[in-house]
């Protein structure tokens, strides 16, 4: 699985993402809410994810590296799957910020 030492996550531009890959992120993306210092909420579709309590400089990435391996372990996702973010966090929480990503090694 996935852990913030080892891996990072690279964003992808969604025009170089073929569709039926985009079509299966859209169907569970990954939604962070919070802040930095306070930890960050993580949520699939309707079901909840244990919060992450996190520091500044890892908390994002702590967050959808959890809901990457919730999606590879339940949901039957490929490592190299194109995973997409919603992030409602620190001063997106009104105008939240999308990103389509992959998980790559450090």
């Amino acid at each position: 699985m996935f852990d913030k030492n080892t891996y990072t996550i690279s964003e992808i531009d969604e025009k170089h993402i073929p569709s039926e890959q985009i079509d299966l992120a859209n169907k569970n993306p990954i939604t962070t809410s919070g802040r930095d210092r306070q930890g960050y909420s993580i949520q699939i579709n309707e079901f909840a994810l244990e919060p992450i309590p996190t520091n500044v400089h890892w908390g994002l990435l702590e967050a959808r590296l959890s809901g990457c391996n919730y999606l590879i372990k339940n949901l039957n996702y490929k490592p190299n799957s194109i995973f997409k973010s919603i992030c409602y966090t620190g001063d997106r929480e009104i105008d939240p910020q999308e990103c389509y990503f992959q998980v790559v090694k450090r």
